[in-house]
């Protein structure tokens, strides 16, 4: 099997390996402070009603993205003859890659790389221009099409986008310059997602990719993205048990219920099931304000701006979340779904995250995900939360 395995580290230092496979190592963002988390979360209270526009020949097409300004995992990746080196986002919230170009002249451009199309000889210009609109502020870029390379594979003539456009300053702190989305297209998009340019051209053999996410701030190691396959360093593949996606455009699936234990204490959330996605691009659990709200309570948190607080030495005595899913439980302990803080040595902040939206599914961040070993299955249509080695 032939597959790319990603560090996510602190570091970003190229380390090559034997068996054709190869390891980046790539930046892990040190803790936030709880103002950073504040303006993280308003942020994404915006993102939540972008989408994508794709004019062309009159003609237009919607697909909805996902939000990526407070996620912690991103890392290296090069457009072009020769290349451009750029840090992204790896995204399973969202569909698109798109790095700022050189004619942005917006305050985030400037402080990030831009890609400079006439330096590459193997750029292909395209009649589509994008427009992604946040509410009070838009993203506006022109797709084209490059050479574009993570680590040692490479695919040719990759759709991008070019950002020429970036809104008030979503993106001017973000430690990444650009997006790569691994989500599915709709089934009527042409957007392509750099996975699916990869397995079309031959250049991994399996169309499966999975992560692995280090949640100690204090780790060398931040975690790790395997293209291609997995890695069972890091859990036991026995143990791997699919969920059948509900929405193929997203990684979207069914959550039975949500249920909590602690003491003589019981709670149940996400009665009679509803819905989530597994997204690498956002930190916390994020689910409507009245369900983050009743868990908030149960826990015994206290909540400010949609987020909640607990004493910090009182973490190990939190109650336990358990999210059950196509017939198996999935459980959260407190030092799990705990987000530490920079400028915090008495408060912590919980991993749940309310959010006013009324149909929208619950997107499962990397508070949850960092739990298990998870696996994005393509060609099965499929995704997979697998517990962790107990060493690891």
């Amino acid at each position: 099997m032939k597959f790319l395995a990603v560090l996510l580290v602190l570091s970003p230092i190229l380390l090559a390996s034997s068996s054709g496979v190869v390891k980046i190592q790539l930046h892990k963002r040190l803790p936030p402070t709880f103002d950073e988390h504040v303006e993280n979360h308003k942020r994404f209270q915006q993102a939540l009603s972008q989408y994508t526009v794709l004019p062309s020949y009159g003609g237009k097409e919607i697909v909805e993205l996902r939000n990526f300004v407070n996620s912690q995992y991103y890392g290296s990746i090069s457009i072009g003859t020769p290349p451009q080196e750029f840090e992204v986002l790896f995204d399973t919230g969202s569909t698109l890659l798109w790095v700022p170009s050189i004619n942005c002249y917006s305050s985030a451009c400037k402080t990030h790389k831009t890609y400079k199309n006439y330096m590459s000889s193997s750029y292909k210009p395209s009649s589509y221009e994008i427009k992604i609109v946040y509410g009070k502020g838009s993203m506006a870029g022109v797709m084209g099409r490059d050479r574009v390379q993570i680590g040692s594979l490479e695919v040719k003539n990759q759709q991008f986008a070019e950002a020429v456009e970036e809104p008030g300053d979503a993106f001017l702190m973000s430690k990444f310059d650009g997006i790569l989305g691994m989500a599915f297209p709709t089934r009527s998009s042409s957007i392509e997602p750099v996975f699916q340019t990869m397995y079309n051209q031959g250049v991994i053999k399996d169309n499966v990719f999975s992560f692995y996410l280090n949640r100690d701030p204090n780790g060398q190691i931040g975690g790790e993205m395997v293209l291609g396959g997995w890695n069972d360093f890091y859990f036991d593949s026995s143990k791997i048990d699919y969920i059948p996606l509900s929405k193929v455009d997203k990684w979207q699936f069914t959550i039975d219920s949500i249920s909590g234990r602690g003491g003589y204490r019981e709670g149940v959330f996400c009665q009679g099931g509803c819905q989530a996605i597994a997204d690498t691009g956002t930190t916390m659990i994020i689910g409507p304000t009245e369900e983050i709200s009743a868990i908030h309570e149960y826990i015994g948190a206290k909540e400010q701006f949609g987020m909640g607080m607990v004493p910090c030495e009182s973490v190990d005595t939190l109650p336990s979340i358990t999210f059950h899913i196509n017939g198996k439980d999935y459980t959260l302990e407190g030092r799990d779904y705990i987000v530490n803080l920079a400028d915090h040595n008495q408060m912590c902040l919980t991993g749940f995250s309310g959010m006013n939206m009324p149909s929208r599914p619950w997107i499962l961040g990397d508070a949850f995900l960092g739990k298990f070993y998870t696996i994005f299955n393509v060609q099965d249509e499929s995704v997979a939360f697998a517990p962790l080695n107990k060493y690891i």
